[in-house]
């Protein structure tokens, strides 16, 4: 070895261990590398997986040597478009299962698995992060922290403090998952240990038949029909008058929900517009007593998270109405309810809608709001253009397409272009002055009888009381006659829809699986190529999307030999009991504690009843090969008369022009 070379290495380069290898490499080639001596080694490292498909692979060679001649590094990845690391993201992208769609680059495994940590924490808004002892991954700060105890102490020892709030837990104990609860962030876990010896996962029973056969994942005592039951029935709540209000209260235990809803029946179309772009832009208004920034820092003190939103669904009762609200939601712990009260009472009615401040931040989230939906049309023109359809055949679309499709979009312009700000501030006034001082109030309380008797006793000292309240009536509008339309957007993508009326039978879920995931998935995924596809029924519609697509034309030619296909095709009891038990799955999908107090609140409003999602659950299992034969040769009339709906790229909507009425670019 170059003695010179050797100094200079121990002298210059740190080294990560107290005896580091001191061979020279003087080349690489596959799995190998050499001396200059020329004496081979195996390298059984691969660069420590950099180099896995073997040193100097000429593809990996050429492809280098290509870009580095066109540029190399130019900025933060997310900054700037670079082609290769776009073409790779979505090539990631479409191996991923849904929603997953988002890459975010990094330079090594722990740095990202600091931003795992980092990610965890802010959405969860939780600090608590769950390790394996004997774990690695990686030797960066918060990363070394994740290694368990006491397995890690030779590595981590001279380092600490390390982040707290770390647990770690034995590695194929599962009596440990009790360990994981309602503060825990993430948990964090190799899916093969190796930082002794290595260590698979352990399986209930060592000598079992292997998990996997022929590709499909095979259970030792696979579900039937007859597991499924009847469902959990939902808790029982109480109801009574309050300061004017409506107080919905359901006991629970832990972290308190409290949530506000405003009854927008007596709104016009118009107004409902203007009070959705209200709760984008409180967050950026002053009040008498705060400016915006100390009010957001109280509220994110003092709640653990807070928001407005408007919310509407299709009711269970006669006629299917559409109930509308404009909704102020909170999660926070008991002791700061009264904190609760008097921040959302100074959110909602003493935030400033005229003057300078108010004006300025106006233009401004409107202009960062109108730039968002062209993103978004680019990125999820799936769900733009599959509301802008069940927006001819149900109210509960035609005022989500208002507020935030395309007729929101243009609405949105239109405020820009007129820039009268002022008027603007007099109208968010009026609209706010009818809603919070004269509709009618829900008030919804998810905690213990203690918190009740609390809030009986603030609620009628704050400005949330209220006398003389209009009567809660369902929201409507005129529908507009159906119209085929394509949207012309950048990104050389589309996102083809067709949808058409369909009444509520919740049977059809299970033809919808076997539409998305026995025909839908292989035509137009695996064979056109597009990264995601599915049939949606909903309350008063029923539709085909796909997503990301390369094709318009074709796959609308596919959606339409469907029905015929499904029609012919013979379902075993095998196949039925994996539809069955997938769609009723989706029924019993776990939800986050604040989630479950939404949904309670929904089936209060719509009239749902345990009764009617138990009814729901048998008319899925009774679902049977001739049933769904009836309903797929169905479809075909249903198809021929539906609305498409297209986002797509200028060349594929200009192509496939014939089947729309009208085409507009975005």
């Amino acid at each position: 070895m170059n003695t010179i070379l050797r100094k200079q290495f121990l002298a210059h380069v740190g080294q990560t261990s107290p005896s580091p290898m001191l061979v020279e490499v003087a080349r690489a080639e596959g799995s190998f590398f050499y001396t200059p001596e020329g004496k081979r080694y195996y390298d059984l490292v691969a660069g420590v997986s950099v180099s896995n498909v073997g040193h100097c692979n000429p593809a990996v060679v050429k492809a280098v040597q290509e870009q580095a001649a066109r540029y190399m590094h130019v900025m933060v990845y997310g900054e700037l478009v670079e082609t290769p690391q776009v073409e790779y993201a979505a090539r990631i992208a479409s191996l991923l299962p849904a929603p997953l769609e988002s890459v975010y680059f990094v330079n090594s495994g722990a740095e990202a698995v600091e931003g795992a940590l980092k990610l965890a924490k802010r959405f969860t808004r939780r600090t608590e992060i769950v390790s394996m002892r004997r774990a690695y991954h990686g030797s960066t700060h918060g990363a070394m922290s994740m290694m368990g105890a006491p397995e890690g102490e030779e590595w981590k020892g001279a380092f600490r403090p390390l982040l707290p709030d770390v647990q770690a837990v034995e590695f194929n104990d599962f009596s440990e998952l009790e360990r994981i609860t309602r503060r825990t962030a993430c948990v964090l876990a190799e899916p093969v240990q190796v930082i002794q010896t290595p260590a698979l996962p352990k399986k209930d029973e060592e000598d079992a038949a292997p998990a996997r056969n022929d590709g499909k994942l095979v259970l030792d005592h696979p579900l039937t029909v007859a597991d499924l039951g009847d469902g959990d029935r939902s808790a029982a709540g109480t109801v009574e008058p309050l300061a004017g209000a409506e107080l919905l209260h359901h006991p629970s235990k832990g972290s308190l929900y409290l949530n506000f809803y405003y009854d927008l029946g007596e709104c016009t179309p118009e107004e409902v517009q203007y009070l959705d772009l209200l709760t984008d832009i409180l967050d950026e208004l002053d009040t008498p007593e705060h400016t915006a920034r100390e009010l957001q820092t109280q509220r994110a003190t003092w709640l653990g998270n807070s928001m407005a939103c408007i919310s509407f669904w299709t009711g269970r009762q006669e006629g299917s109405p559409c109930h509308a609200k404009l909704t102020w939601n909170m999660s926070l712990l008991e002791r700061n309810l009264d904190k609760a009260i008097a921040l959302g009472s100074e959110y909602l009615y003493k935030t400033c809608l005229t003057g300078p401040k108010a004006e300025e931040a106006f233009a401004r989230v409107l202009s960062q709001q109108k730039l968002n939906m062209e993103q978004q049309f680019i990125r999820q023109g799936n769900q733009y253009a599959a509301v802008r359809a069940a927006a001819h055949y149900s109210v509960e679309y035609a005022l989500s397409e208002r507020c935030s499709g395309v007729t929101g979009y243009h609405f949105l312009c239109g405020l820009l272009e007129q820039a009268d700000w002022a008027a603007m501030g007099k109208k968010l006034e009026a609209v706010r002055e009818k809603v919070l001082n004269h509709a009618a109030l829900t008030v919804s309380l998810h905690g213990s009888e203690e918190a009740l008797a609390k809030l009986r006793a603030l609620l009628p000292g704050s400005a949330f009381a209220a006398q003389g309240r209009t009567a809660a009536k369902p929201y409507t509008e005129v529908l507009t006659a159906p119209v085929n339309e394509a949207f012309i957007i950048d990104g050389g993508v589309n996102y083809d829809i067709l949808t058409w009326p369909m009444e509520r039978q919740a049977d059809r879920r299970v033809l919808a699986r076997i539409m998305s995931y026995e025909y839908l998935w292989h035509n137009i995924r695996e064979v056109g190529g597009a990264y995601g596809t599915g049939m949606l029924t909903r309350a008063q519609t029923e539709g085909l999307y796909t997503y990301r697509d390369p094709h318009l034309t074709e796959s609308y030619e596919t959606f339409a030999k469907a029905p015929e296909v499904l029609a012919g095709r013979e379902y075993t009891e095998k196949d039925l009991t994996e539809f069955i038990v997938g769609a009723v799955s989706e029924m019993d999908s776990p939800q986050k504690p604040n989630a479950e107090a939404k949904e309670l609140d929904r089936r209060y409003f719509c009239g749902i009843t345990d009764a009617m999602l138990a009814a729901d659950r048998k008319a899925l299992c009774s679902v049977t090969a001739e049933t769904v034969r009836a309903q797929a040769a169905d479809l075909a009339d249903r198809m021929a008369n539906a609305t498409r709906v297209a986002f797509g790229s200028k060349d594929a909507v200009e192509a496939g022009k014939q089947l729309f009425d009208r085409i507009e670019t975005l």
